[in-house]
């Protein structure tokens, strides 16, 4: 065993100085020759371990899961999609460009999810080699990474960010072929893949929910499938290359995700402003000191506008932005309201007029310091 865990780290330390040669070093890797060199890497690897070429009974059974929750998945968000509005994919969708791009990442694809079989399947016991695990979930994604990314290419902050957030989601996707692949078999990594990675590919256009949100949702999707598929066999208590499961872990474990799934729905929830309330972060000192900055306030779209009187606190649009303020006074023109504002920490008035098509909602919250990470990045951007 000790030997395995040896070979399996020496195959690991070549990979990722192959990932961080073309990190550090290459502009843009043609994903064929970047393919070929982790396949000699793969040689390499089943030369050193061997191939495992069992199977495992219930792989049917999870490959019948991730089926339908995939299709439940797609068919969910462009249903949302229908409301939030569709991007066009930045890849070309003729026929050869189709070709070029399926035959390119699934060459890549199968490679990767061969080698994490290879190094995956040798690991017997995970309790007490977690840290094995661990490392390969880190390196493969950051093999992936690599694909798209270089240090020449993070030329400035918002590309630095942008480049964080692709990465999270890898991390949480490599989480979910890990596991599936341990415990279950490849075929079911496979699926998976092939499923979410040749969407925007071969489908003309994908569901605009923003970036953000979608990172959210990149990230708590395949939470959410692995916890689908361990709920449907854990009761069940198999014992897996010589390793039982723990009830009562699971148990944690599965309440701590549903509890971390439902927080994050809400928050997406609130960030997104697809219901009644939204929440937003205050990047000035207008308000001192009843709101300071890096406070979040809780917005509430569904108010009357006519309950709406002087002393309260409203969000309002102004050039494209959304400002939180208070109202000094209330009149009417041409049947308009016409509210007047100003900020408490202000000397003057507001130089402008908002009427109710303006109207965002009232604040109704406070939450203080909490949007301060959202402050502190777009200030990074701005300066860069």
């Amino acid at each position: 065993m000790r030997s395995d865990l040896l070979k399996i780290s020496l195959v690991l330390i070549l990979l990722f100085l192959i990932s961080l040669i073309s990190f550090l070093f290459f502009k843009g890797v043609n994903i064929i020759i970047y393919s070929l060199i982790i396949f000699l890497v793969l040689v390499l690897a089943i030369y050193l371990l061997g191939y495992d070429r069992r199977k495992e009974k219930d792989s049917k059974d999870v490959i019948l899961i991730i089926l339908i929750v995939n299709l439940a998945y797609y068919l969910f968000t462009y249903i949302t999609g229908y409301f939030s509005g569709f991007y066009k994919p930045i890849y070309s969708h003729t026929f050869s460009n189709i070709l070029k791009n399926v035959i390119g990442n699934l060459v890549f694809i199968l490679t990767i999810e061969i080698l994490r079989k290879t190094l995956v399947k040798k690991i017997k016991y995970i309790d007490k080699n977690f840290k094995f695990f661990i490392l390969i979930i880190l390196i493969l994604s950051f093999c992936e990474y690599c694909l798209n990314y270089s240090l020449s290419s993070l030329s400035d902050n918002k590309r630095i960010l942008q480049s964080i957030f692709n990465f999270i989601p890898l991390l949480s996707e490599n989480i979910l072929l890990t596991y599936v692949i341990y415990r279950f078999d490849i075929t079911c990594s496979l699926i998976y893949r092939v499923m979410m990675d040749f969407t925007k590919y071969i489908v003309p256009i994908i569901p605009n929910f923003g970036d953000y949100i979608n990172t959210v949702i990149a990230v708590i999707y395949p939470f959410i499938l692995l916890l689908i598929i361990n709920s449907n066999f854990q009761s069940m208590q198999r014992k897996v290359n010589n390793y039982r499961l723990d009830v009562k872990y699971n148990k944690i474990s599965k309440i701590g995700t549903y509890i971390l799934f439902v927080f994050l729905f809400i928050l997406v929830l609130l960030v997104s402003g697809v219901g009644r309330y939204f929440i937003l972060s205050i990047g000035s000192e207008s308000m001192t000191p009843k709101i300071n900055m890096g406070d979040v306030v809780l917005i509430d779209k569904g108010i009357n506008k006519n309950k709406i009187k002087v002393g309260d606190v409203i969000a309002f649009k102004y050039e494209g932005n959304i400002i939180v303020h208070r109202v000094v006074s209330l009149s009417m023109k041409n049947n308009n309201k016409i509210y007047k504002t100003k900020g408490d920490n202000n000397k003057d008035f507001d130089a402008w007029v908002i009427t109710n098509d303006d109207l965002v909602g009232k604040a109704e919250l406070r939450f203080r310091y909490i949007g301060w990470p959202t402050i502190v990045l777009n200030q990074w951007i701005i300066r860069k």
